[in-house]
């Protein structure tokens, strides 16, 4: 604000920044937090191999995720630790995965609690539930990163015939 009141010699235009700073710091964060989340929705799959490999050797649930936690990098290793502290101070291992999956906005880890809502109330094949979502969620990834890289190639072929006319001008 100091810097435009001494460019433009205006204290009213030095305002401009300070009004704006909020929203952009608040677009900043956004981003931030929409980045972390596709890095996690993108890794989940293969710690959800892990996870079941896990439960393949005899762990609990809880035992799988501790021994994922130890190999995985930020976020999933983050949102796995604090679901398994708040399974550690009382609350069910689903509600704290699925509380998780809001905070990342991961569908597939509120698949992921219901494998585990499943497993403490009937003890069924985890293992191979796991498997399953994570080979769904490996497919979701795709599918995003092809959309992703065919609607960049939109992008770009917009820009140059747009351009075209006053380039050829």
């Amino acid at each position: 604000a100091v810097v435009m009141t001494v460019i433009s010699g205006s204290v009213l235009i030095a305002l401009i920044p300070l009004l704006l700073w909020p929203f952009a710091l608040r677009k900043a964060m956004a981003r931030s937090a929409g980045k972390q989340r596709e890095k996690f929705r993108d890794t989940l799959p293969g710690y959800l191999q892990d996870l079941a490999s896990a439960m393949r050797v005899g762990r609990s649930f809880v035992g799988g995720l501790s021994a994922v936690v130890e190999t995985a990098d930020e976020p999933i290793r983050g949102a796995f630790e604090r679901a398994i502290t708040d399974e550690a101070l009382g609350r069910p291992l689903e509600e704290a995965l699925e509380a998780a999956a809001k905070r990342m906005q991961a569908s597939d880890l509120d698949q992921v609690a219901l494998i585990a809502g499943l497993n403490r109330r009937s003890g069924s094949n985890v293992a191979e539930a796991l498997d399953r979502v994570a080979e769904g969620a490996r497919e979701r990834a795709d599918l995003r990163r092809e959309i992703k890289a065919l609607t960049g190639q939109a992008r770009m072929s917009s820009w140059v015939l747009t351009a075209l006319p006053g380039v050829l001008l």
